[in-house]
């Protein structure tokens, strides 16, 4: 607080400001804050009922980053159709999806994806949506992330997709600053040789 005592001069309804300063990257981001300041006074007056304590409240919210500086690169991509282009994956649009080959000698498992965020993010979970209707597609995969844009680290081992849930799908990383992701996709959930994924999300702060 820039000051602790503030004057209402006569005739008027309200004091000058007081000025309350915070380093939020001094709190833990696992915490939630709450800030109580009550205000008494050396005059004998007293304060509307309920009016005398002013609380603050700092919390870190968790949300989706924005994708705008996003690329993404990935195995294999199916070029016979309108589809399997690795910018479907990060277009924001679950209806569109990245697709591998199919067909007589396509490439088998693993596949990847691998997604640059063009800076650095500061990473919680990551939102993985799959093709929509469709039960095929990957099983089990690995999280790996970079920190310094070449290096890769282990966020998540054998996660397991659910087969019919359509909706974004979260998983827990250790909470950290990254430059990429990449998701190495292990074997599929009925025997297919391909692959597919609509959206890869970056839950953070």
């Amino acid at each position: 607080l820039d000051k602790s005592s503030v004057n209402i001069q006569a005739g008027t309804t309200g004091s000058d400001f007081i000025t309350l300063t915070y380093k939020p990257e001094q709190f833990d981001l696992t915490k939630e804050y709450m800030l109580a300041l009550t205000a008494t006074n050396s005059q004998g007056y007293t304060f509307r009922p309920g009016s005398s304590t002013i609380l603050y409240y700092a919390a870190v919210v968790e949300e989706p980053h924005a994708k705008s500086k996003w690329t993404a690169k990935v195995s294999t991509i199916h070029t016979g159709e309108s589809i399997g282009t690795p910018g479907a994956i990060i277009d924001g649009n679950i209806t569109t999806f990245w697709h591998t080959p199919y067909g007589a000698g396509s490439p088998n498992y693993p596949h990847w994806a691998e997604i640059d965020f063009g800076e650095e993010l500061y990473a919680t979970k990551i939102g993985i949506t799959k093709r929509q209707a469709n039960s095929t597609g990957f099983k089990t995969f690995d999280i790996l992330g970079s920190q310094d844009g070449t290096t890769w680290i282990t966020l998540a081992s054998n996660q397991v997709m659910e087969q019919f849930n359509d909706d974004m799908q979260v998983f827990e990383i250790a909470p950290q600053y990254l430059k990429k992701i990449k998701l190495d996709l292990k074997n599929s959930f009925g025997g297919q040789n391909y692959t597919h994924l609509a959206e890869v999300d970056v839950i953070g702060y």
